[in-house]
Parts: structure tokens; sequence; C-alpha cells
């Protein structure tokens, strides 16, 4: 299974017209980078309970997402997940206490398709975060009752379910709680579907050979 983490860069080194974004995201919060995204890992304690993770280990699964803060100061919690072979992204909101289903393959489909496909999920994220939201603290302390849920409706065009993953990529980056902060349309699509093949084989013990396209057209 392909797995989402903290070995998947979100952002380039020159990433700046973004992070001139990142500023109006997180005003009224003390962390600099205001939500963290978690390693697949997480999801798969939950829905799997016969890994048998210790609560302990999760949180550290939590402490290591891709951005450098301390898990208590961010505002969200984005739960990567290639639920029924698509991906979707759970996102837990402190401030809202609320779970958004952001689903890029059911984006303009009804609401009760939403709930086929993500109910056990959510309940299980209910059920499995109260307890890790004690440990966090600063402000994630929510019961599994306090938790709304949202599906969130039309956020971007639908996409196939082999371009959810790339989908997902651009949420993590752009959805700040209600909506994207920045649109995908095909052209973007197909220029981050480059990009993340490219930080891949470029990531850091990655023994593959690089391939043809690339060593033979120096591109």
């Amino acid at each position: 299974m392909l797995r989402m983490g903290p070995q998947l860069r979100l952002y380039g080194r020159n990433s700046s017209s973004f992070n001139e974004k990142e500023a109006a995201m997180h005003i009224g919060l003390p962390a600099g980078r205001w939500r963290i995204f978690a390693s697949t890992e997480v999801m798969l304690q939950w829905v799997y309970p016969e890994r048998k993770r210790e609560n302990q280990n999760i949180l550290q699964i939590l402490r290591h997402g891709i951005f450098d803060i301390p898990t208590h100061l961010a505002r969200m919690i984005m739960l990567p997940y290639p639920a029924e072979g698509s991906w979707s992204l759970y996102v837990l909101d402190k401030i809202y206490r609320q779970i958004t289903v952001v689903d890029p393959v059911l984006t303009w489909k009804r609401e009760d398709e939403y709930m086929a496909k993500h109910a056990k999920n959510i309940r299980l994220i209910k059920k499995g975060f109260t307890p890790i939201g004690a440990l966090i603290g600063g402000g994630w302390k929510i019961k599994e009752k306090e938790w709304d849920t949202k599906y969130n409706y039309k956020l971007s065009y639908p996409c196939t379910v082999e371009e959810s993953a790339t989908f997902i990529y651009h949420y993590a980056r752009y959805f700040d709680g209600d909506t994207l902060l920045a649109n995908i349309d095909p052209e973007e699509c197909r220029r981050l579907k480059h990009e993340i093949l490219y930080g891949v084989v470029g990531m850091a013990g990655n023994a593959a050979a690089i391939p043809t396209f690339w060593s033979n057209n120096g591109t």
C-alpha cells in the first residue's frame, strides 16, 4: 500500500508564494506552521486495531509530521487515507471541533454517498483520537461526542481514483478549514504529478535507478 508520510515534501525550498498565504492562515495561533500532515500509519492503527499500537506510539508518529512544530500548537491534524481505493483526507480542527472529510472523487456527490464511504472511518477516528488528544493537550482534549462532522462539497472539480493522491497533496497545502486558498485544474494536477515524482526519485535513501527519461534527456 502506498503511504503518505513525512518523507513526502509538500513544499519546496522556493515556495515563497505559499509561505505568504501561511501568514494569513494561522493568525491568532502561536505556531508558524499551523497543521500536522500525519503519516498514513495513524489511520491504519484505528482501521486495523489488530496492529495494537500503544497511544504513545501513535503520538510519536504524529510528532513526526512534515512540519517541525509541537503537535499541541497545531490547529489541524490532517490524516490521509486510501478509503475504498481512492485517497481522502480527514481534517481534525480543534478550533471548530470538527472533522472534515475531503474526498476529491466524491466532492460533487450527495452526502449519503459520502456517509456510505466514510462514516465508519469517522467513528474510528473519534474513538481512537479521544485518548490521543488528551495526551497532546493544547486544546486537543476533545471528547468523542463533541466532534462535528462535515463532508466537504464542491471543493474542486471531481478527479479520478488515479488522480486522488495528487489532489490530496494539493489539499494538504491549501485547505484552510473551510475552502482551498488556491484552486487545482488539470494543468496544475499534471504539474503536481511531475513534482511528486521528482521528489520521490530524489528522496534521500532512494536506491532505485534514475528513470531513463530523466537520464537520457537531462530533465
